[in-house]
């Protein structure tokens, strides 16, 4: 609470240059049941979860002055408000943050929207690990927001990255908290046709404390290790206790990393043609030393974007992007395998101590193609907050312009096999559709019309089809 008075207030202080933007909409969700898969998806959790529904939006947000020098310190903030009313109204602030820069280097506090480094902010389906999918977490973040080239290699090399801290208010656990950090290099001259990125994301639950925990075998009285030598040790630098089990954790933290890991490797090549940009990527899932060993390929998430520089005519299509996502490996369905170091059934986003694993306010924070139960058919197999973490999917997305219209779609076909632990009968198709479209009203100066449809069918998700019309005045970006 103390976060989001910080960031409103800030908000009300003038200052003598900067831009602030803002954006206002209000939209009506027409439907029966839960909201299609791909009207709510990386929506950071505020398309509301019943239909029919109303909802009200309204941000304001300053950004970094344009013309501002390499060395001058700059500030932003933002502030972001949700109303739904409906079958399940209620009110949100996804944003409200305060921002600071000196130089590339940047101290922020709040809610923030983020997204991927490597992977398109509107067009991709998300990122394994982060994608924004839920609700943004309170967090204290420094770090490089952009690449910084290395003066001393020629430029050639450039490095991005942060450390952050996260406070994980989750109603089911108390004072637990997330462990964020990432290191991102890219080479090749920033003017250059080709360039190689290549980066690692490592996040880590830990902390907290809960009723659920009290006599359980992985805590000792509820209670979670918490102390700051739990922290460095353990969970930043990921070092294996020393002993197997004292009066601050027990043989569950003793023989296995402090926390929940779990985190992702990227590598991606681009080429800079004349007339189109092109990106493939790949991004490798981790959540313990086997699969940080890469004994669970060939799980991950692969890409290939395709931007046009400078798209002609009434009708073109701007950008596509093309994705498949593995994650059916898991280094395999057995937890010990005899003569290897190495453990299976990585169960990916599920835990033995937060029991509601890799998710916020009841949505995964990573890939969306992994989703809790209360998202999926009652009548499957349940095991697990996430009962269905081995997925074959596919996707596609496209974005452009048809006359005045701008349009975004997207596609996806995926094969669910439930988990290890508690397996489907058999493969089950899902199909999942998604339309938006925008164009702005001449009569109306400044305020655009927008439409969207979404379509699920298939056996994981109920069978849906759902309808989005609004409003929308101003403009905000998206950082």
């Amino acid at each position: 609470m103390r976060i989001l008075l910080l960031a409103a207030c800030c908000l009300l202080t003038p200052l003598a240059y900067g831009q602030w933007q803002h954006e206002l909409s209000a939209a009506a969700y027409g439907g029966n049941g839960p909201a299609a898969f791909w009207l709510q998806a990386n929506r950071f959790g505020v398309v509301p979860n019943r239909l029919p529904a109303a909802a009200f939006q309204a941000a304001i947000q300053r950004s970094y002055h344009p013309d501002s020098l390499p060395r001058r310190f700059d500030w932003g903030a933002g502030l972001w408000a949700v109303a739904n009313v409906g079958p399940h109204t209620q009110a949100l602030l996804p944003e409200a943050f305060v921002k600071g820069r000196a130089g590339r280097l940047e101290l922020w506090v709040g809610r923030r929207r983020e997204y991927q480094p490597l992977l398109d902010s509107t067009l991709s389906s998300g990122g394994y690990v982060f994608s924004g999918n839920a609700l943004p977490m309170p967090k204290i973040q420094l770090g490089f927001n952009e690449y910084v080239t290395l003066r001393f290699l020629q430029k050639i090399v450039a490095i991005r990255g942060y450390f952050s801290h996260i406070w994980y208010n989750d109603p089911y656990i108390q004072r637990a908290y997330v462990h964020q950090k990432a290191l991102y290099l890219r080479f090749g001259n920033p003017q250059g046709r080709v360039q190689v990125h290549t980066g690692v994301t490592h996040a880590v639950q830990w902390g907290g404390r809960a009723n659920y925990l009290i006599g359980s075998p992985v805590a000792v009285n509820g209670q979670l290790p918490h102390r700051f030598r739990d922290y460095l040790n353990g969970v930043v630098i990921g070092f294996l206790p020393s002993q197997a089990e004292t009066d601050n954790y027990t043989v569950f933290d003793g023989t296995n990393r402090i926390g929940n890991h779990l985190g992702q490797i990227d590598v991606m090549l681009s080429l800079r043609l004349d007339r189109s940009h092109w990106d493939a990527y790949y991004q490798h899932p981790f959540e313990d030393a086997s699969s940080l060993s890469f004994q669970n390929m060939p799980d991950g998430l692969y890409g290939l974007k395709m931007t046009r520089v400078k798209p002609a005519g009434q009708f073109a299509l701007q950008k596509i992007v093309v994705e498949g996502l593995s994650t059916l490996s898991q280094s395999g369905p057995d937890f010990i395998n005899a003569g290897s170091p190495y453990r299976g059934t990585d169960n990916y986003f599920n835990h033995s101590q937060y029991r509601q694993g890799w998710s916020y306010r009841g949505r995964a924070i990573g890939t969306p193609f992994i989703m809790p139960h209360t998202q999926i058919r009652p009548d499957l197999p349940q095991g697990g907050y996430f009962p269905n973490n081995r997925v074959n999917a596919f996707y596609i997305g496209m974005e452009g312009r048809a006359a005045r219209w701008h349009w975004l779609t997207r596609l996806s076909l995926s094969r669910n096999f439930g988990t290890y632990i508690i397996p489907y009968a058999g493969p089950v198709r899902q199909l999942s559709a998604g339309l938006q479209l925008a164009r702005p009203l001449p009569w109306l100066k400044g305020i655009d019309l927008t439409a969207a449809a979404g379509l699920d069918a298939g056996g994981l998700l109920p069978p849906t089809a759902a309808v989005a019309v609004g409003l929308r005045a101003g403009r905000r970006p998206y950082r």
